[in-house]
């Protein structure tokens, strides 16, 4: 869901700089526009069409319980940026 609202934000700041809603010219204006997603961060538009966006990353526990944490791919592999409580 944030990627569709991060992907129409992204839109509109394309239309805007292409000047047009011609589909091709707003396409080429795509890459390299940022806008903020819904975890206070900005995402970008890469060269291939994807978003950079944050990912959260849960491990089911025994009588359903979460544990989840808010990752980042960085150097080498995930590691964990914040801890959240045990259970939901």
């Amino acid at each position: 869901m944030e990627a569709h609202v991060i992907g129409f934000n992204m839109w509109i700041k394309a239309v805007e700089k292409a000047g047009t809603t011609d589909t091709d010219t707003v396409i080429d204006a795509l890459p390299g526009i940022a806008a903020p997603n819904l975890t206070g961060g900005m995402s970008k538009m890469l060269p291939n069409h994807h978003i950079t966006k944050p990912v959260l990353i849960g491990e089911i526990q025994r009588r359903w319980s979460v544990r989840r944490g808010v990752a980042d791919q960085r150097s080498r592999g995930w590691r964990c940026l914040v801890r959240f409580p045990r259970r939901l």
